[in-house]
């Protein structure tokens, strides 16, 4: 026996609400996301059940039906949470994000600050830099824009050059880059989630399948590598870690059209390996 697999369909533009930041310090960072409230948190045709958004799955997101990032979900929660975060760094367009990290969410705020500060900026030029980001204006538009920030600036706007728990990543980055000058730098909290959707594989019932004798993170780490790696292997999704990807340039390859495709390959690796034996 093993465990059913759901797939879901969910339109971002359906789940997440984008609020404008008045009188921000930042051009373009100046959107804040939160979760539309109804009785069952959807709008519009992403009709689903909020229990089929919840551990264990597999997650692919689109924007302009192109693949852009494959992901797991193994929390407690749903995967809300994780899409929350992809949203606001693929878009660059919403101030709660950090370029740099401090782990652990040390306070940036001390009597060190400046030599901090100066030391994070110097990291964002090396790992944003210029050179890959040719496409388009976003490093003069959000890069030179963020440099500006200094130790007068307030709390949120240190926070923007280093911090933790809604990291940026050069990945991601140039995924906005790639769709900046054309379609992302002049949306609006109207229309920042348009073209965004995800399709949600989840396992239903998946504890009721792993070995007992093994921690949670134990079963994760082997979930992400039968169902999550694989896929990012093979399709090489432009803003995944690039050492987990075949193709090690910076490409959009694949479509949305290549769902039932995923469907299938999840079902027969599932059905090939030994994981819940």
């Amino acid at each position: 026996m093993s465990p059913n697999i759901i797939k879901s369909h969910i339109y971002a533009k359906d789940i997440f609400k984008a609020e404008k930041i008045h009188n921000s310090k930042l051009k373009y960072l100046n959107l804040k996301i939160r979760k539309k409230k109804n009785k069952s948190i959807f709008q519009g045709s992403s009709d689903i059940p909020r229990t089929s958004l919840e551990s264990w799955g597999v997650y692919f997101m689109f924007f302009k039906t192109s693949l852009i990032y494959v992901g797991s979900y193994c929390g407690k929660k749903t995967v809300l949470e994780r899409w929350e975060k992809h949203l606001k760094t693929d878009t660059t367009r919403f101030q709660r994000i950090n370029f740099e990290v401090i782990n652990g969410k040390a306070p940036f705020i001390d009597q060190d600050r400046l030599e901090k500060l100066e030391f994070f900026k110097n990291k964002i030029i090396i790992n944003y830099g210029k050179k890959d980001l040719k496409k388009s204006n976003i490093y003069k538009d959000i890069i030179e824009d963020i440099l500006s920030i200094n130790s007068s600036f307030s709390k949120k706007y240190l926070q923007i050059i280093a911090n933790d728990g809604n990291n940026h990543s050069p990945n991601r980055f140039r995924v906005a880059n790639y769709f900046w000058d054309d379609h992302l730098k002049n949306r609006g909290e109207d229309n920042i989630f348009n073209d965004f959707e995800f399709f949600y594989f989840k396992f239903e019932n998946f504890k009721n399948f792993v070995s007992k004798n093994s921690s949670h993170e134990e079963n994760k780490k082997k979930f992400q590598k039968f169902f999550e790696k694989p896929f990012i292997k093979k399709f090489s999704p432009p803003a995944n870690a690039t050492e987990d990807k075949k193709n090690k340039e910076f490409k959009i390859i694949q479509n949305i059209s290549i769902i039932n495709e995923i469907e299938d390959e999840l079902r027969k690796s599932y059905d090939g390996q030994s994981f819940f034996g």
